[in-house]
């Protein structure tokens, strides 16, 4: 009764995710999926009416009725029909080619907008950047792999139905209980496409492993200090064993698979078999001509195709579902997310920041990583952070910038509690550098564009705004100027050193006409001249903007306004350079360390 239970609930699933599917497939063109429907119900039937014209016309040779007005009637009719089905055959072929390649171009750039609504903090939450990598692979392949499957479906019923009323004319209706027998081989199948799922389930966590450890041994990122460090034996030897569990997951798979395919095919032949020499039978004893006895034969062939392609599309439809499963719940959990921004308040410029007893700790663990933050930030004023690594800064950065929204506590923008602020608007009125900055493979001019898409053809602008961040020193060397592909990508690309691809990366912040920047050590890849150049370039033109920055060198946090020193998640002092200096706390104490004013015994 259980499993009877479970089968229902698994059949009403499939039902479900197919319909939902279809929903979201008819969205964008029904009339594609329609025509491939009724293009296979004909390529379908044409078969059946040409194997009856054959039958007809061997029937008369037999009869001896040979006038040329009733063969040449049959041979036009059938030629005819010939014709048509090579017509509707490479139509289907087209369409269904030209389909797929439409969906699957819009399926994966609903993909990237539903991604698109995915808070940073879910990119952190290795359950929710795990949804969204199964439904990556899955749906660029499951939802038209499932359209697929319901046409072959359709047109294989129709076949089905056809060879099943010619034989019933034959009045061979009792050997028809055959038929069921090739059909009760589809309970195995369904075992074993669920076994082929929760394999490939099982399979996918340990794929992602060998995945990683081949990006380790590849990705130019990581494989410097990878052979430095002499571990590609030791990593090469993990993948090794990786994919022996993953060979053998797929050697057990298979053997089952043979089993139940053999139990399949073996039903099949007893039921061809059975059929076949009973029309032998018939036609030996004189019964039926031979032009019928083709008929049957071929019928029974189309028959046994038909259960054949019909029982295959069921299975692959139930896999298909399954594995688009993946991709449906992906877009229900970031529906469940989606906020109407309507009834937000939208913001395009920022004066102050108000942080209220705001207290975070990160996904699946226990300790904050902040504690009771109050804090008020104004424009005109600099602000740095500083701290000890594990302080919380970077964190404190990710909550000013709208990235988490879990926090405890309130954020006051402007008198606005940042949670009913659209915050779309909100990030676009902030710009920020992180001390992971993106490094973006095109050229330098739309690299620096890229922070103000409304701006990004104004060439004036870009160079004004690398000659702050002191960028303008190498691009004036390049062969192409603004224009020269950077990184090894794409063809002609040059490849830039750590400090120019920061340059990179100030110019494009700067670039975006904003009332807050964000900065998370915006220096620590450039050399001390190029690191003074810019902060000097910067503070004489932004003055009247908000700005903060975290650094770990406090000849830059002397440039601020207001110092905020963080412990353990906590603010623990702030002020003035020479204030802090003076009460001679957590600050002074780092600031000596740098200095190198502490005894080290």
């Amino acid at each position: 009764m259980k499993n009877e239970m479970r089968e229902s609930k698994l059949s009403a699933s499939t039902f479900n995710n197919i319909k939902r599917i279809f929903n979201i497939l008819f969205l964008y063109n029904k009339w594609f999926l329609i025509g491939l429907i009724l293009l296979s119900i004909l390529t379908s039937i044409i078969p059946i009416i040409t194997t009856l014209l054959t039958q007809e016309l061997i029937n008369a040779i037999q009869l001896n009725n040979t006038s040329g007005g009733f063969i040449t009637q049959i041979l036009v009719f059938y030629l005819l029909m010939k014709f048509i089905l090579i017509v509707s055959n490479n139509i289907n072929n087209y369409l269904f080619t030209k389909y797929n390649d439409y969906l699957m171009m819009k399926l994966n750039i609903l993909f990237q907008e539903k991604t698109g609504k995915l808070d940073f903090c879910d990119f952190e939450n290795s359950i929710i950047y795990d949804m969204l990598q199964r439904a990556e692979q899955q749906i660029g392949v499951r939802p038209i792999a499932l359209v697929k499957d319901v046409v072959s479906i359709i047109s294989s019923i129709v076949s089905f139905v056809g060879s099943l009323i010619i034989l019933t004319n034959w009045q061979i209706w009792s050997l028809l209980g055959f038929v069921l027998l090739p059909i009760f081989s589809y309970k195995y199948f369904a075992i074993i496409n669920k076994y082929e799922y929760e394999t490939v389930f099982k399979r996918t966590k340990i794929e992602r492993k060998s995945w990683y450890i081949i990006y380790l041994l590849i990705k130019d990122y990581y494989v410097k200090e990878v052979r430095m460090l002499g571990i590609t034996d030791y990593l090469i030897n993990k993948l090794s064993k990786i994919k022996a569990i993953i060979y053998k997951q797929n050697n057990t798979f298979n053997r089952n698979r043979l089993k139940f395919n053999m139990i399949y095919q073996i039903s099949n032949f007893i039921f061809s078999s059975c059929v076949v020499s009973y029309a032998i039978y018939e036609t030996v004893l004189g019964k039926i001509f031979v032009g019928n006895l083709l008929t049957y034969i071929n019928m029974t062939n189309r028959l046994e195709t038909s259960i054949t392609s019909i029982t295959s599309s069921l299975f692959s439809m139930y896999t298909n579902s399954m594995y688009c499963e993946y991709i449906l719940n992906f877009f229900d959990y970031i529906d469940s997310k989606t906020v109407n921004n309507n009834e937000k308040t939208k913001i395009k410029y920022i004066n102050n920041i108000e942080l209220k007893s705001v207290s975070f700790k990160y996904p699946n663990t226990q300790q904050y990583a902040l504690k009771n933050i109050s804090l008020k930030l104004n424009n005109k004023n600099i602000y740095a952070l500083v701290g000890e690594n594990g302080s919380g800064k970077t964190t404190l950065i990710k909550i000013l910038c709208g990235i988490y929204s879990t926090y405890e506590g309130e954020i006051l923008v402007d008198g606005v509690n940042l949670k009913n602020i659209d915050i779309e608007s909100y990030q676009k009125a902030l710009s920020v550098i992180f001390q992971d900055y993106n490094n973006y493979e095109f050229s330098i001019k739309e690299n620096i564009g890229l922070g103000d898409l409304n701006n990004i053809d104004d060439l004036e602008k870009i160079k004004y705004t690398s000659e702050l961040s002191g960028a303008d020193c190498f691009i004036k060397k390049l062969k192409n100027n603004y224009n020269q592909q950077v990184g090894t990508w794409f063809e002609n690309g040059v490849q830039l050193s750590g400090g120019q691809w920061q340059k990179l990366a100030i110019s494009r912040c700067i670039f975006r006409d904003v009332g807050v920047y964000i900065f998370d050590e915006p220096t620590a890849s450039l050399d001390p001249s190029a690191e003074y150049l810019f902060f000097k370039n910067f503070l004489n033109n932004f003055m009247e903007k908000m700005t903060i920055f975290v650094t770990h060198r406090f000849t830059n946090a002397v440039l601020a306004n207001k110092i905020i020193v963080l412990k353990d998640g906590e603010i623990v002092e702030s002020g003035t350079h020479q204030t802090l200096v003076e009460n001679d706390n957590e600050y002074a104490r780092l600031y000596k360390i740098q200095l190198g004013k502490l005894d080290y015994n």
